[in-house]
């Protein structure tokens, strides 16, 4: 769930279709990607596992630490840097 303001931000980058001449094929895919491209962030798994041996990072386990604990790393993976210049980060263990 976000509020209203967030929803028309995240996936507002529709709108640009509508400004700039492009393919209608491209803007569902960005809205397609934009929708679909939460889901990582919010599945609670750091490695999705195909097989024994092998699998694929999701990049989202700080997103999934952020919805665990609430007030913890506000910047995701991208802003790590920031979040311990505040004392909001969190990478997972215990001792965190």
């Amino acid at each position: 769930s976000m509020h209203p303001i967030e929803h028309l931000l995240y996936f507002g980058v529709v709108f640009w279709h509508f400004v700039l001449p492009s393919n209608p094929v491209i803007a569902l895919y960005q809205l397609h990607f934009a929708g679909f491209g939460a889901v990582p962030g919010h599945i609670g798994f750091d490695t999705v596992e195909t097989s024994d041996e092998q699998g694929f990072d999701t990049h989202a386990y700080m997103h999934y630490l952020h919805h665990k604990y609430f007030e913890v790393n506000y910047g995701g993976e991208g802003l790590v840097p920031v979040d311990r210049m505040f004392g909001t980060y969190h990478d997972g263990s215990k001792e965190s």
